[in-house]
């Protein structure tokens, strides 16, 4: 886990406050214990994640169609070694979590029943009380978009070591910058 928290400066997994686990599967893992050590973890992104909410019968059945047309009487699959429920239980510390939809609809439905993530306010940026569906995807859209205004407003954003958000700083472009847009592709 430390080399995933490297950017931030822990030197053990007490001290990481923020972690990035997208597209890394953990329920894969042996054991999984050493999460209950990451007492300081505030932000977790554990998106990219989709094997996470199969089930075993689902996974099987995946390997078994990939493994058509082979010739082999065998297949092998890797199955999650452990519940997801007993993976969010680890993480009673975090407070902001970014995750796949399907995940984001079991935590805001079970959480209650369940009381794992207690901490836990925002899923995908969006506060916990807001609890429709609907809202949630519409304050998710909102976000996306003051998210791109920098480009028409200028001005742009300073990431800071250890932050997970960035603040916005102003500018005024002079007659090159206003020549000069933003996109995926250089114009120049």
């Amino acid at each position: 886990m430390l080399f995933y928290a490297k950017d931030s400066g822990a030197k053990t997994l007490e001290e990481i406050t923020s972690l990035d686990l997208s597209g890394k599967n953990l329920l894969f893992a042996d054991d999984i214990s050493f999460l209950k050590k990451m007492t300081n973890l505030k932000h977790l992104d554990i998106s990219d994640n989709i094997d996470m909410y199969k089930p075993s019968l689902m996974l099987e059945n995946e390997a078994k169609k990939a493994a058509e047309g082979s010739g082999a009487d065998h297949f092998d699959f890797l199955d999650n070694k452990h519940d997801r429920d007993v993976f969010l239980e680890h993480f009673s510390s975090v407070e902001h979590l970014v995750c796949d939809i399907i995940l984001e609809v079991y935590i805001m439905e079970m959480r209650p029943k369940k009381n794992y993530l207690p901490n836990l306010k925002t899923i995908n940026k969006v506060a916990l009380t807001v609890t429709d569906l609907t809202e949630r995807t519409n304050e998710k859209k909102i976000l996306e978009q003051l998210s791109k205004i920098w480009m028409f407003t200028g001005q742009y954003r300073l990431a800071k070591p250890g932050v997970m958000d960035s603040d916005p700083t102003f500018f005024i472009t002079d007659e090159v910058g206003c020549a000069i847009s933003h996109g995926d592709k250089p114009n120049l």
